[in-house]
C-alpha cells in the first residue's frame, strides 16, 4: 500500500463511520472530532486534496500560495506540523481557561 493510501483510508473510515452514526442518532454528539481534525494523517490527507485543487496555485488571504510552502524548508510536512501544534496549543490553552484568538501569518514562516 503506498504511504498516502493510509491517510486516505483513515480519513475515508472516519467519515462514514460519521456518517453512519449521525444517520443512526440525530441526537450523537461528537465529542472526539477535534482529535480527528488534529490527526496527522487527517492533515495530511487534507493536503493531498488541497494540492490537487487548481485554487491551490493562487495565494491565499495570507498571500501565500501551495508552491511558496512546498519550497520552503521541511516544505510541506513541516507546514503541517506546524498547523498541527498550534491546534493543539489553542486546545491545551481553552483547557486552562484562555479563549484568545489565534492569528498566523504564514508568510513569515
Amino acid at each position: 500500500m503506498r504511504p498516502g493510501a493510509v491517510n486516505t483510508a483513515f480519513v475515508l473510515d472516519m467519515q462514514r463511520k460519521l456518517h453512519r452514526w449521525s444517520v443512526a442518532n440525530a441526537e450523537k454528539v461528537f465529542a472526539d472530532l477535534f482529535n480527528i481534525v488534529c490527526d496527522r494523517r487527517t492533515l495530511l490527507e487534507s493536503w493531498r486534496r488541497l494540492t490537487r485543487n487548481k485554487g491551490s496555485r493562487t495565494p491565499g488571504t495570507d498571500g501565500v500560495t501551495r508552491k511558496t510552502v512546498e519550497e520552503r524548508l521541511g516544505g510541506a510536512v513541516r507546514f503541517i506540523e506546524d498547523i498541527r501544534g498550534e491546534l493543539l496549543h489553542v486546545s491545551r490553552d481553552r483547557e486552562h481557561g484562555f479563549q484568545g484568538i489565534v492569528s498566523r501569518d504564514f508568510r513569515r514562516s
